[in-house]
Protein backbone atom coordinates (compact mmCIF):
# COMPACT_ATOMS: atom_id res chain seq x y z
CA UNK A 1 0.00 0.00 0.00
CA UNK A 2 1.21 3.49 -0.79
CA UNK A 3 -0.23 6.98 -0.38
CA UNK A 4 -0.71 10.03 -2.61
CA UNK A 5 -1.77 9.99 -6.27
CA UNK A 6 1.30 12.03 -7.24
CA UNK A 7 3.50 9.04 -6.35
CA UNK A 8 1.55 6.63 -8.53
CA UNK A 9 3.58 6.66 -11.73
CA UNK A 10 6.89 6.37 -9.88
CA UNK A 11 5.84 3.75 -7.32
CA UNK A 12 4.00 1.56 -9.79
CA UNK A 13 6.73 1.93 -12.41
CA UNK A 14 9.42 0.82 -9.97
CA UNK A 15 7.27 -2.04 -8.69
CA UNK A 16 6.76 -3.26 -12.25
CA UNK A 17 10.53 -3.07 -12.83
CA UNK A 18 11.11 -5.12 -9.64
CA UNK A 19 8.60 -7.74 -10.79
CA UNK A 20 10.33 -8.00 -14.18
CA UNK A 21 13.88 -8.18 -12.78
CA UNK A 22 14.75 -9.01 -9.18
CA UNK A 23 11.29 -10.30 -8.45
CA UNK A 24 11.32 -12.60 -11.46
CA UNK A 25 14.73 -13.89 -10.43
CA UNK A 26 13.51 -14.67 -6.90
CA UNK A 27 9.97 -15.77 -7.77
CA UNK A 28 8.35 -12.70 -6.13
CA UNK A 29 5.50 -10.57 -7.47
CA UNK A 30 4.37 -7.39 -5.72
CA UNK A 31 1.06 -5.63 -6.37
CA UNK A 32 0.97 -1.88 -5.60
CA UNK A 33 -2.30 -0.45 -4.27
CA UNK A 34 -3.04 3.28 -3.88
CA UNK A 35 -4.62 4.25 -0.52
CA UNK A 36 -5.26 8.04 -0.60
CA UNK A 37 -3.17 10.14 1.85
CA UNK A 38 -1.24 9.08 4.95
CA UNK A 39 -4.17 9.53 7.33
CA UNK A 40 -6.43 7.37 5.17
CA UNK A 41 -3.74 4.73 4.71
CA UNK A 42 -3.04 4.61 8.45
CA UNK A 43 -6.71 4.18 9.33
CA UNK A 44 -7.28 1.56 6.64
CA UNK A 45 -4.14 -0.29 7.65
CA UNK A 46 -5.09 -0.52 11.32
CA UNK A 47 -8.56 -1.73 10.34
CA UNK A 48 -7.10 -4.25 7.90
CA UNK A 49 -4.80 -5.65 10.59
CA UNK A 50 -7.84 -6.34 12.77
CA UNK A 51 -9.81 -7.81 9.85
CA UNK A 52 -6.94 -10.01 8.70
CA UNK A 53 -6.64 -8.27 5.32
CA UNK A 54 -3.47 -6.23 5.87
CA UNK A 55 -1.00 -5.78 3.00
CA UNK A 56 2.41 -7.38 3.30
CA UNK A 57 4.19 -4.04 2.71
CA UNK A 58 3.24 -0.43 3.41
CA UNK A 59 4.48 3.13 3.14
CA UNK A 60 3.53 5.27 6.14
CA UNK A 61 4.21 8.74 7.54
CA UNK A 62 7.62 8.57 9.21
CA UNK A 63 6.66 9.79 12.70
CA UNK A 64 4.19 6.89 13.17
CA UNK A 65 6.92 4.27 13.64
CA UNK A 66 6.67 4.07 17.42
CA UNK A 67 2.85 3.95 17.40
CA UNK A 68 2.76 1.12 14.84
CA UNK A 69 5.67 -0.75 16.45
CA UNK A 70 4.24 -0.63 19.96
CA UNK A 71 0.85 -1.69 18.56
CA UNK A 72 2.57 -4.75 17.04
CA UNK A 73 1.72 -3.66 13.50
CA UNK A 74 5.23 -3.65 12.01
CA UNK A 75 7.73 -6.47 11.56
CA UNK A 76 11.13 -5.80 13.15
CA UNK A 77 13.83 -5.75 10.47
CA UNK A 78 16.84 -6.42 12.69
CA UNK A 79 17.03 -10.14 11.92
CA UNK A 80 16.99 -9.50 8.17
CA UNK A 81 19.58 -6.73 8.21
CA UNK A 82 21.88 -8.62 10.58
CA UNK A 83 22.27 -11.55 8.19
CA UNK A 84 22.26 -9.44 4.99
CA UNK A 85 25.83 -8.59 3.94
CA UNK A 86 24.61 -6.59 0.92
CA UNK A 87 22.76 -3.81 2.75
CA UNK A 88 24.67 -0.85 4.17
CA UNK A 89 22.53 0.80 6.82
CA UNK A 90 25.25 3.42 7.32
CA UNK A 91 24.59 4.66 3.77
CA UNK A 92 21.16 5.95 4.78
CA UNK A 93 21.10 9.61 5.89
CA UNK A 94 21.33 9.66 9.74
CA UNK A 95 18.60 12.27 10.17
CA UNK A 96 16.23 10.11 8.12
CA UNK A 97 17.04 6.98 10.12
CA UNK A 98 15.85 8.44 13.43
CA UNK A 99 12.21 7.72 12.57
CA UNK A 100 13.04 4.22 11.32
CA UNK A 101 13.69 2.97 14.87
CA UNK A 102 11.45 2.47 17.89
CA UNK A 103 12.80 1.35 21.25
CA UNK A 104 16.21 0.75 19.64
CA UNK A 105 14.83 -1.69 17.08
CA UNK A 106 14.71 -1.15 13.31
CA UNK A 107 11.19 -1.29 11.87
CA UNK A 108 11.47 0.49 8.51
CA UNK A 109 13.72 1.95 5.86
CA UNK A 110 13.57 5.62 4.82
CA UNK A 111 11.82 5.91 1.48
CA UNK A 112 10.42 9.15 0.02
CA UNK A 113 11.44 11.73 2.59
CA UNK A 114 11.27 15.50 2.85
CA UNK A 115 12.33 18.66 4.66
CA UNK A 116 10.71 22.12 4.82
CA UNK A 117 12.25 24.69 2.45
CA UNK A 118 11.61 28.27 1.36
CA UNK A 119 9.95 28.83 -2.03
CA UNK A 120 10.34 32.19 -3.80
CA UNK A 121 8.57 33.86 -6.72
CA UNK A 122 11.63 35.25 -8.48
CA UNK A 123 9.57 37.53 -10.71
CA UNK A 124 8.44 39.44 -7.62
CA UNK A 125 11.77 39.28 -5.81
CA UNK A 126 13.57 40.67 -8.89
CA UNK A 127 11.71 43.93 -8.30
CA UNK A 128 13.76 44.35 -5.11
CA UNK A 129 17.49 44.46 -4.39
CA UNK A 130 17.37 41.03 -2.71
CA UNK A 131 18.98 37.91 -4.20
CA UNK A 132 17.47 34.54 -3.23
CA UNK A 133 20.82 33.08 -2.16
CA UNK A 134 21.27 35.94 0.33
CA UNK A 135 18.17 34.94 2.33
CA UNK A 136 20.02 32.78 4.83
CA UNK A 137 18.62 33.72 8.26
CA UNK A 138 15.57 35.37 9.78
CA UNK A 139 17.14 38.83 9.68
CA UNK A 140 17.73 38.66 5.93
CA UNK A 141 14.34 36.97 5.51
CA UNK A 142 12.47 39.71 7.37
CA UNK A 143 14.35 42.44 5.52
CA UNK A 144 13.46 40.79 2.22
CA UNK A 145 9.78 40.47 3.19
CA UNK A 146 9.59 44.14 4.14
CA UNK A 147 11.30 45.20 0.92
CA UNK A 148 8.89 43.14 -1.19
CA UNK A 149 5.96 44.88 0.46
CA UNK A 150 7.59 48.29 0.07
CA UNK A 151 8.63 47.87 -3.58
CA UNK A 152 5.70 45.87 -4.94
CA UNK A 153 2.77 46.28 -2.56
CA UNK A 154 2.42 42.49 -2.44
CA UNK A 155 2.67 40.30 0.61
CA UNK A 156 6.22 39.25 1.38
CA UNK A 157 4.92 35.80 2.31
CA UNK A 158 1.78 33.71 2.42
CA UNK A 159 2.16 31.67 5.61
CA UNK A 160 0.15 28.59 6.50
CA UNK A 161 0.04 27.66 10.19
CA UNK A 162 1.64 24.22 10.23
CA UNK A 163 3.03 22.07 13.05
CA UNK A 164 5.94 20.86 10.89
CA UNK A 165 7.18 24.39 10.17
CA UNK A 166 6.82 25.26 13.85
CA UNK A 167 8.89 22.18 14.70
CA UNK A 168 11.56 23.50 12.34
CA UNK A 169 11.54 26.97 13.90
CA UNK A 170 11.87 25.47 17.38
CA UNK A 171 14.84 23.36 16.28
CA UNK A 172 16.37 26.49 14.79
CA UNK A 173 16.00 28.17 18.17
CA UNK A 174 18.17 25.41 19.61
CA UNK A 175 15.07 23.94 21.27
CA UNK A 176 12.51 21.31 20.26
CA UNK A 177 8.77 20.83 20.35
CA UNK A 178 9.02 18.14 23.06
CA UNK A 179 11.55 17.27 25.74
CA UNK A 180 13.97 14.39 25.10
CA UNK A 181 11.66 11.85 26.78
CA UNK A 182 8.70 13.16 24.74
CA UNK A 183 6.64 13.49 27.92
CA UNK A 184 6.37 17.29 28.00
CA UNK A 185 6.07 20.05 25.42
CA UNK A 186 8.21 23.15 25.11
CA UNK A 187 5.40 25.09 23.45
CA UNK A 188 5.15 27.52 26.38
CA UNK A 189 8.82 28.49 26.20
CA UNK A 190 10.75 31.62 25.34
CA UNK A 191 11.77 29.99 22.07
CA UNK A 192 8.15 29.68 20.91
CA UNK A 193 7.34 33.16 22.18
CA UNK A 194 10.23 34.60 20.16
CA UNK A 195 8.99 32.79 17.04
CA UNK A 196 5.46 34.11 17.53
CA UNK A 197 6.77 37.61 18.21
CA UNK A 198 8.32 37.67 14.73
CA UNK A 199 5.21 36.24 13.07
CA UNK A 200 2.88 38.64 14.91
CA UNK A 201 5.03 41.62 13.91
CA UNK A 202 5.04 40.59 10.26
CA UNK A 203 1.31 39.89 10.26
CA UNK A 204 0.32 43.11 12.05
CA UNK A 205 2.43 45.17 9.65
CA UNK A 206 0.76 43.59 6.64
CA UNK A 207 3.97 41.89 5.53
CA UNK A 208 2.67 38.32 5.64
CA UNK A 209 -0.76 36.82 5.09
CA UNK A 210 -1.62 34.09 7.60
CA UNK A 211 -3.77 31.11 6.59
CA UNK A 212 -5.13 28.44 8.92
CA UNK A 213 -3.78 24.90 9.18
CA UNK A 214 -6.62 23.57 7.03
CA UNK A 215 -6.27 26.29 4.40
CA UNK A 216 -3.49 24.96 2.18
CA UNK A 217 -5.62 25.82 -0.84
CA UNK A 218 -5.54 29.51 0.11
CA UNK A 219 -1.75 29.49 0.21
CA UNK A 220 -1.64 27.88 -3.24
CA UNK A 221 -4.07 30.49 -4.56
CA UNK A 222 -1.92 33.29 -3.11
CA UNK A 223 1.11 31.81 -4.87
CA UNK A 224 -0.45 31.29 -8.28
CA UNK A 225 -2.19 34.68 -8.23
CA UNK A 226 1.13 36.36 -7.54
CA UNK A 227 -0.26 37.86 -4.33
CA UNK A 228 2.79 36.89 -2.27
CA UNK A 229 6.49 36.45 -2.96
CA UNK A 230 7.45 33.58 -0.64
CA UNK A 231 6.04 30.54 1.10
CA UNK A 232 7.26 27.62 3.18
CA UNK A 233 6.56 24.10 1.97
CA UNK A 234 7.97 20.60 1.68
CA UNK A 235 10.65 19.44 -0.73
CA UNK A 236 8.01 16.88 -1.69
CA UNK A 237 5.96 19.72 -3.22
CA UNK A 238 8.69 20.68 -5.70
CA UNK A 239 7.24 18.92 -8.71
CA UNK A 240 3.57 19.95 -8.17
CA UNK A 241 4.59 23.57 -7.54
CA UNK A 242 6.96 23.61 -10.51
CA UNK A 243 4.19 22.35 -12.76
CA UNK A 244 1.74 24.87 -11.30
CA UNK A 245 4.02 27.91 -11.63
CA UNK A 246 5.00 26.86 -15.15
CA UNK A 247 1.33 26.91 -16.09
CA UNK A 248 1.05 30.58 -15.10
CA UNK A 249 4.45 31.63 -16.47
CA UNK A 250 6.09 32.18 -13.09
CA UNK A 251 9.77 31.70 -12.27
CA UNK A 252 10.36 29.87 -8.98
CA UNK A 253 13.47 29.61 -6.83
CA UNK A 254 13.98 27.39 -3.79
CA UNK A 255 16.50 27.90 -0.94
CA UNK A 256 17.17 26.14 2.37
CA UNK A 257 15.10 27.17 5.36
CA UNK A 258 16.58 30.43 6.77
CA UNK A 259 18.06 29.84 10.21
CA UNK A 260 17.05 31.55 13.42
CA UNK A 261 19.95 30.70 15.75
CA UNK A 262 21.15 27.50 14.08
CA UNK A 263 20.44 25.57 10.91
CA UNK A 264 18.08 22.68 11.67
CA UNK A 265 15.13 20.94 10.03
CA UNK A 266 12.79 18.07 10.88
CA UNK A 267 12.20 15.42 8.26
CA UNK A 268 8.89 14.27 6.86
CA UNK A 269 7.62 11.94 4.17
CA UNK A 270 7.29 8.18 4.36
CA UNK A 271 9.13 5.04 5.40
CA UNK A 272 8.62 1.66 3.79
CA UNK A 273 8.01 -1.30 6.10
CA UNK A 274 6.69 -4.84 6.42
CA UNK A 275 3.44 -5.60 8.18
CA UNK A 276 3.67 -7.75 11.29
CA UNK A 277 0.71 -9.64 9.84
CA UNK A 278 2.68 -10.89 6.83
CA UNK A 279 2.71 -14.67 6.52
CA UNK A 280 6.00 -16.35 7.42
CA UNK A 281 6.59 -17.55 3.85
CA UNK A 282 6.24 -13.94 2.58
CA UNK A 283 8.55 -12.27 5.10
CA UNK A 284 11.79 -12.76 3.17
CA UNK A 285 10.09 -11.78 -0.09
CA UNK A 286 8.75 -8.58 1.48
CA UNK A 287 12.23 -7.75 2.81
CA UNK A 288 13.80 -8.27 -0.62
CA UNK A 289 11.29 -5.80 -2.09
CA UNK A 290 11.76 -2.99 0.44
CA UNK A 291 15.53 -3.47 0.25
CA UNK A 292 15.43 -3.19 -3.57
CA UNK A 293 13.12 -0.16 -3.52
CA UNK A 294 15.56 1.73 -1.29
CA UNK A 295 18.76 0.82 -3.12
CA UNK A 296 20.91 3.56 -4.64
CA UNK A 297 19.54 3.42 -8.17
CA UNK A 298 15.89 3.13 -7.18
CA UNK A 299 16.31 6.01 -4.69
CA UNK A 300 17.44 8.18 -7.60
CA UNK A 301 14.41 7.21 -9.69
CA UNK A 302 12.06 7.94 -6.76
CA UNK A 303 13.65 11.33 -6.09
CA UNK A 304 13.52 12.45 -9.72
CA UNK A 305 9.98 11.20 -10.14
CA UNK A 306 8.45 12.70 -7.00
CA UNK A 307 10.67 15.57 -5.83
CA UNK A 308 11.31 13.81 -2.53
CA UNK A 309 14.84 13.58 -1.18
CA UNK A 310 17.18 10.64 -1.75
CA UNK A 311 17.47 8.59 1.43
CA UNK A 312 21.05 7.45 0.78
CA UNK A 313 24.41 9.21 0.59
CA UNK A 314 25.42 7.01 -2.35
CA UNK A 315 22.39 8.25 -4.30
CA UNK A 316 23.22 11.91 -3.67
CA UNK A 317 26.81 11.33 -4.82
CA UNK A 318 25.87 9.24 -7.86
CA UNK A 319 26.67 10.63 -11.30
CA UNK A 320 22.99 10.38 -12.19
CA UNK A 321 21.88 12.68 -9.36
CA UNK A 322 24.83 15.07 -9.64
CA UNK A 323 23.93 15.66 -13.27
CA UNK A 324 20.28 16.04 -12.31
CA UNK A 325 21.15 18.67 -9.69
CA UNK A 326 23.05 20.68 -12.31
CA UNK A 327 19.97 20.68 -14.53
CA UNK A 328 17.51 21.24 -11.64
CA UNK A 329 19.30 23.36 -8.99
CA UNK A 330 16.12 23.82 -6.92
CA UNK A 331 16.50 20.19 -5.82
CA UNK A 332 19.77 20.97 -4.02
CA UNK A 333 18.13 23.09 -1.28
CA UNK A 334 16.66 20.10 0.53
CA UNK A 335 19.77 18.00 -0.06
CA UNK A 336 21.87 20.64 1.74
CA UNK A 337 19.46 20.48 4.68
CA UNK A 338 20.02 16.74 5.12
CA UNK A 339 23.37 17.55 6.76
CA UNK A 340 21.54 18.96 9.80
CA UNK A 341 18.23 17.10 9.60
CA UNK A 342 16.56 15.15 12.39
CA UNK A 343 13.51 12.98 12.98
CA UNK A 344 10.07 14.00 14.22
CA UNK A 345 8.66 13.23 17.68
CA UNK A 346 7.08 9.76 17.82
CA UNK A 347 4.99 9.89 21.00
CA UNK A 348 1.67 8.21 20.03
CA UNK A 349 -0.17 11.28 21.33
CA UNK A 350 1.82 13.65 19.15
CA UNK A 351 -0.60 13.85 16.17
CA UNK A 352 -3.34 15.11 18.50
CA UNK A 353 -0.82 17.35 20.22
CA UNK A 354 -0.01 18.93 16.85
CA UNK A 355 -3.69 19.76 16.40
CA UNK A 356 -3.70 21.47 19.81
CA UNK A 357 -0.55 23.37 18.82
CA UNK A 358 -1.91 24.64 15.50
CA UNK A 359 -5.21 25.57 17.14
CA UNK A 360 -3.28 27.70 19.65
CA UNK A 361 -1.12 29.38 17.02
CA UNK A 362 -4.17 30.10 14.87
CA UNK A 363 -5.87 31.66 17.87
CA UNK A 364 -2.84 33.92 18.40
CA UNK A 365 -2.05 34.85 14.80
CA UNK A 366 -5.53 34.93 13.30
CA UNK A 367 -7.88 35.71 16.19
CA UNK A 368 -5.47 37.88 18.16
CA UNK A 369 -5.65 35.86 21.37
CA UNK A 370 -2.97 36.68 24.01
CA UNK A 371 0.26 34.73 23.66
CA UNK A 372 0.90 33.95 27.35
CA UNK A 373 -2.48 32.49 28.31
CA UNK A 374 -2.99 30.72 24.97
CA UNK A 375 0.36 28.95 25.13
CA UNK A 376 -0.18 28.00 28.78
CA UNK A 377 -3.53 26.43 27.96
CA UNK A 378 -2.00 24.60 24.99
CA UNK A 379 0.87 23.35 27.17
CA UNK A 380 -1.52 21.77 29.67
CA UNK A 381 -3.55 20.10 26.92
CA UNK A 382 -0.52 18.82 25.00
CA UNK A 383 1.15 17.40 28.11
CA UNK A 384 -2.06 15.53 28.88
CA UNK A 385 -2.16 14.07 25.35
CA UNK A 386 1.47 12.99 25.53
CA UNK A 387 0.88 11.05 28.74
CA UNK A 388 -2.42 9.32 28.05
Amino acid sequence: WYAFKSYQETVEGLTQKFNETKGKELGIHVTPQYQDDYDDLHQKYQAACIAGTAPDILDYENSSTRLFAESDLLLCLDKFVKKDKDIDIEDFIPGLMENAYANDKLYALPYMRSTPILYINEDILNQTSVKPENITDWNTLKNALYEVKDKTGKYGMTFQVNDWYLEAFMLEEGSSMLNKEETKTNVNSQAMKDILKDLIELKNNGIIKVNGAAEADKQTTDVLNGAACMWFHSTGALIPYQQAVNSVGMTMKVVPLPKRKVYAVPTGGCNIAISSKVSKNHQEAAYQFIKWMTETEQCAVSSKGTGYLPARTSTIKSSSMLEYYKEHPNYTAGVKELEYSSGRPMNPGYPEACKALTDAVEAILISGEPVETTLKTAEIKINSLLNE
